[in-house]
């Protein structure tokens, strides 16, 4: 059986993999305030904040287009958040 070349022309793959580093390094380096604790106004008797645990799993289909500048916006984020992430790009899911 044959299917559908979807894939983007390697040719491309430099400048898409520089975006995917550039923007994965900001999103690093903006990972210990995003996830810090928020703390909130004071009240007699309570020690209040905001605390943002890792819940639950992340599945991620990235476009075949763009699919690793495209999936970086959401794997990134979800690693550093400590969330179990599943990453598939659209590719594949003529094989699914």
């Amino acid at each position: 059986m044959s299917f559908p070349s979807l894939c983007r022309p390697i040719k491309y793959a430099p400048n898409e993999i520089r975006g995917f580093t550039e923007r994965a390094n900001y999103m690093i380096s903006i990972a210990p305030t995003a996830l810090a604790d928020t703390i909130l106004p004071p009240k007699e008797g309570f020690h209040r904040f905001i605390r943002k645990d890792p819940l639950g799993v992340v599945l991620i289909i990235a476009a075949w287009n763009y699919p690793y500048l495209i999936s970086v916006n959401g794997v990134i984020p979800a690693i550093l958040a400590g969330k179990v992430t599943i990453c598939m790009t659209y590719d594949l899911l003529w094989y699914t």
